[in-house]
């Protein structure tokens, strides 16, 4: 396998994993949806609106999401999100 394949195909393996490790956070809350209604002292209506909220702002980021990557490049981003999102 040449080494330009290589090197893609890492990239491409370190993008999906980032993506799984952001789509597992964004889904913790549903698996954990009765304890969270415990510890928050919040309806299940409560708990809908802050899946909606979550969804919104994930929707907004996506415009300044693309502009930082246009200034900066995937790889940095890529990189500075998958430590953001792991502390």
């Amino acid at each position: 396998m040449p080494i330009f394949a290589r090197g893609a195909w890492s990239v491409w393996a370190g993008g999906l994993v980032i993506y799984l490790v952001g789509v597992f956070q964004r889904f913790t809350l549903s698996v954990a949806g009765v304890d969270a209604l415990d510890r928050l002292g919040t309806t299940a209506a409560g708990l809908g609106a802050l899946a909606v909220v979550q969804v919104a702002v994930y929707a907004a980021t996506q415009i300044p999401g693309g502009m930082l990557v246009d200034r900066f490049g995937y790889r940095r981003l890529l990189i500075a999100s998958g430590l953001l999102m792991a502390a």
